[in-house]
């Protein structure tokens, strides 16, 4: 489940709690790969947007042909 997901699942980002078992400095990395796994996300869905907009295209600098490769 990428993070973007599991934000609308539990209805926002988790915060700490007094029985949390996380150290901070691991819950700040967890955070850190959701907000990673978040651009990444926005970065596919805004190359597969314009690889479905531009019909002519050279397919060696587009992210959608490339991975489909």
């Amino acid at each position: 489940m990428s993070a973007l997901a599991t934000e609308q699942v539990t209805g926002g980002p988790r915060t700490s709690t007094a029985g949390s078992r996380l150290s901070p400095e691991l819950e700040a990395v967890i955070i850190e790969i959701a907000r990673s796994e978040r651009a990444l996300d926005d970065v596919l869905a805004r190359s597969e947007r314009l690889h479905q907009a531009n019909i002519h295209h050279l397919p060696a600098s587009c992210l959608v042909c490339f991975s489909s490769r």
